[in-house]
């Protein structure tokens, strides 16, 4: 986190060093980054409002809670799988198959 607050720091200041110098060039050099940065930054606002990005962040968080939800229940919702799935078991008499075939084996 550190690293990218360096960068975009060192970005910001060669980007301020090239209005900064008495040169019609390196103030071209500078007005380009800056119109694509803001036009970067306009496109992106437009897309969360617009575009949909609001409802796609939303339903990936949405998604990404209940799949913490299942991993974090998943033991509680084995035994109770494994317990309903022995009394199937014994109701069928799947059980009483499953013996018989591995006493042949």
């Amino acid at each position: 986190m550190q690293d990218s607050r360096m960068t975009s720091a060192l970005w910001l200041t060669i980007l301020s060093s090239l209005f900064e110098q008495d040169s019609k060039g390196f103030t071209v050099l500078g007005a380009a980054p800056t119109v694509i940065i803001l036009l970067l930054i306009l496109w992106f606002v437009f897309k969360w409002f617009k575009g949909g990005l609001w409802e796609g962040a939303l339903t990936s968080f949405e998604n990404r809670q209940r799949r913490l939800n299942t991993n974090k229940n998943l033991p509680d919702d084995i035994d109770s799988i494994q317990e309903e799935l022995s009394c199937l078991r014994e109701y069928t008499g799947l059980l009483k198959d499953v013996k018989e075939n591995q006493r042949k084996l």
